[in-house]
């Protein structure tokens, strides 16, 4: 599925080699600046930036309407265009045009031209839509400008202080054993995605209320809301899918599939609002109740660095503290997915780790934030997974400033996608690109390869960088080492493979057997 259309390779350095009338030769993938009025003036039209033809207005969108075009395949569509096109190219869906960059050298140009407020498109429009219409905070993935500023502000003193992420790992511990513990019990998943997914929102409902859901109880109520939490989340970003490849009446009337995620996007909230409003009442019954202001603080970490910031509304509380919640279904859980599934493709790899985590941890049950610093070949595995199957196709801007990009006019207020996926496996950057290598990401290693600082950002850069990011690492660092210090997992479904659905995901049953490693105890 991630594989190369088989005339890439020639047709991106054939555009490579080309010069254009400014001196840009697209190998470097230089952009220049508007700053430089003289630059801008000389550059070639925007109307020139190549593209798939399509009806006036109306675009390419008729193509996935009509099934044409798969659009849960659209990370293959948009390897073709960069096949075809080179590393720069736009896309118009009913009347909204994208332009597609694909040069980690033109990346580093837009980033620079950020400003204090980038902006983005949402990344769940419909989403987005219900938020506003409902009274709802939009949160950060929804907001730009001073708004967004202001929040991101108080959001990330409590999600990016390494040490505040680290003041959680007790608990985090605590669920990654009970998972482990019931995945060795069972021995073998027919639907790891599921198993997955409701540790994920074991581990988010704890940190974000201050105490276990309890979802990991096998055959209880919180089990059934945990799955049916699980297909409401997955009912969103199809739906949000097949909005986006469809004519766009759900912005203006209650389309059948919009009333469907609205029906979706509800559930999600109630369930977070009924269980932040209890948690809420029972901080201010404790507060009554003892002086021991510390139990409290420890007890609702999260929450409580919340409730300290007076310029914080319960809405965007609220909205926080869901995506605490809810965010690593789509995020967190298909990365674990695909590090094990390359961990059981690559019996040296997985030895090699064992060996690592044995070394540091032994047969210990707490990992503790020092241990996770001595795990470097554990993070070259993950950063090499997000590069064989990344889970974002692009990261959104919106230019604020008239630029150049390649030999183009790129006016401010261009919808721009940065499409660095496209170039993951691409052989001229990283030999052997199939393979699962982590040692390409350790200094010192033969392997190691010299990319470009902007090539690989699963997290994105700067200012709106995923302010979750620390908390994600964390939650994959602890469970991937306690499943590796206790299991050998072995693949046993069919061919891995994905699908879009604005994020990516695996779109084939996941199936693993897990056998006890010999000597070894969490």
């Amino acid at each position: 599925m991630w594989g190369r259309n088989v005339k890439h390779a020639a047709n991106y350095l054939k555009r490579c080699s080309i010069s254009t009338s400014l001196g840009i030769s697209r190998s470097e993938g230089r952009a220049v600046n508007s700053n430089d009025v003289s630059d801008y003036n000389q550059a070639l039209p925007f109307e020139d930036i190549p593209g798939p033809r399509g009806i006036k207005y109306l675009g390419t969108l008729h193509h996935y309407m009509t099934g044409r075009l798969d659009k849960y395949k659209y990370q293959d569509i948009l390897e073709e265009y960069f096949s075809k096109y080179g590393p720069i190219f736009k896309e118009t869906l009913f009347g909204s045009t994208i332009v597609h960059v694909c040069d980690p050298k033109m990346f580093e140009v837009i980033y620079q031209d950020e400003g204090k407020y980038p902006e983005i498109e949402p990344l769940v429009e419909p989403s987005q839509k219900f938020r506003g219409e409902g009274d709802l905070s939009l949160g950060l993935g929804n907001s730009n400008g001073e708004k967004w500023y202001n929040l991101r502000a108080i959001v990330q003193k409590s999600m990016l202080k390494p040490a505040e992420v680290s003041s959680h790992l007790q608990i985090i511990n605590e669920i990654a054993n009970d998972f482990v513990d019931k995945t060795l019990h069972k021995g073998y998943s027919d639907d790891f995605l599921l198993d997955t997914s409701i540790w994920k929102l074991e581990s988010g409902g704890a940190l974000s209320f201050g105490k276990r859901p309890g979802y990991l109880e096998c055959g209880s109520a919180q089990e059934m809301e945990a799955m049916k939490l699980v297909k409401m989340v997955d009912n969103t970003f199809t739906l949000a899918t097949d909005l986006k490849f469809s004519f766009p009446l759900y912005k203006y009337i209650k389309t059948p599939a919009y009333k469907a995620l609205l029906d979706s996007e509800q559930y999600i909230n109630d369930v977070t609002s009924v269980y932040l409003s209890e948690t809420l009442k029972h901080i201010e019954t404790e507060l009554e109740r003892t002086d021991d202001f510390n139990d409290i603080q420890n007890t609702y970490r999260f929450l409580y660095s919340l409730l300290g910031h007076k310029n914080l509304s319960k809405k965007d509380m609220e909205v926080i503290v869901l995506s605490m919640f809810i965010d690593g279904l789509r995020t967190v859980v298909p990365v674990l997915i695909s590090v094990l599934f390359c961990l059981s493709q690559s019996p040296r790899v997985q030895e090699k780790l064992f060996t690592e985590i044995y070394n540091v941890l032994e047969d210990r049950k707490y990992i503790a934030a020092s241990d996770i610093a001595q795990l470097p070949y554990l993070k070259a595995c993950v950063k090499e997974t997000f590069r064989l199957y990344p889970i974002g196709l692009e990261i959104s801007r919106i230019n604020q400033n008239d630029m150049v990009l390649g030999e183009y006019k790129i006016p401010s207020g261009t919808k721009l996608n940065l499409n660095n996926f496209v170039l993951n496996r691409d052989p001229n950057i990283f030999a052997n690109p199939e393979a699962f290598v982590p040692e390409r990401w350790l200094r010192g290693s033969e392997h190691a390869v010299d990319a470009h600082p902007y090539l690989l950002l699963p997290f994105g850069r700067g200012p709106r960088m995923c302010v979750g990011r620390r908390f994600a690492e964390q939650d994959l660092y602890v469970l991937i080492s306690k499943l590796i210090q206790n299991c050998e997992p072995h693949w046993t479904g069919e061919k891995y493979e994905h699908q879009f659905k604005i994020l990516v995901y695996p779109a084939c049953p996941v199936k693993f057997q897990f056998k006890p490693r010999q000597s070894s105890s969490k």
